[in-house]
């Protein structure tokens, strides 16, 4: 006959597997979506408005870069480059819809956050230092950078199909 403590060691052992089976294969879909979502719409409007994207550019981003573009490191003061407003709407145009559609496909997931914690992190540091939605953003995509996009991805697939499976990875039969 089991004992008390057995059976709440048993029912945590299942509550566990449940959770990591399905629970946070869903958490990391949805932090995906989420974040990439959010990115994918500012590179959407940036392509289906390249004009006024320019004109923004030119108005607000370049100026405020130009402001913040010296940092004060450890005591050394850094300036960074300030971007030309061409090239600064084509390849935040293009990271943005690039790393997003990768970010929630779930291809090259991990590199794709990174690019993306680039990304939110030159607009953080350059651009907008007061955005208050930037460094939730970064925490998430931090999880996907720790954890990995999870198996409702392509990365999953392709580690499961094409890889050899390592020893200790539990999640794929030997």
């Amino acid at each position: 006959m089991s004992t008390f403590k057995e059976k709440i060691l048993t029912l945590a052992a299942c509550k566990l597997w449940l959770l990591e089976t399905f629970g946070l294969p869903l958490v990391l879909l949805g932090i995906r979506f989420y974040v990439g979502m959010a990115i994918w719409q500012s590179g959407w409007v940036k392509y289906t408005g390249i004009d006024s994207t320019k004109s923004l550019f030119e108005s607000e981003f370049i100026p405020n870069w130009q402001t913040n573009h010296v940092k004060h490191w450890l005591g050394f003061d850094i300036p960074f480059p300030v971007p030309s407003p061409t090239f600064g709407v084509y390849s935040s145009m293009s990271a943005e819809l690039g790393f997003s559609a990768l970010l929630m496909l779930g291809l090259a997931g991990r590199a794709a956050a990174l690019g993306i914690i680039g990304l939110l992190s030159a607009i953080k540091l350059f651009v907008y230092p007061d955005a208050p939605e930037i460094p939730p953003q970064l925490i998430l995509l931090a999880v996907i950078v720790a954890a990995g996009p999870g198996k409702l991805s392509i990365d999953w697939l392709i580690r499961r199909k094409l890889l050899r499976p390592s020893i200790h990875d539990k999640t794929v039969d030997v």
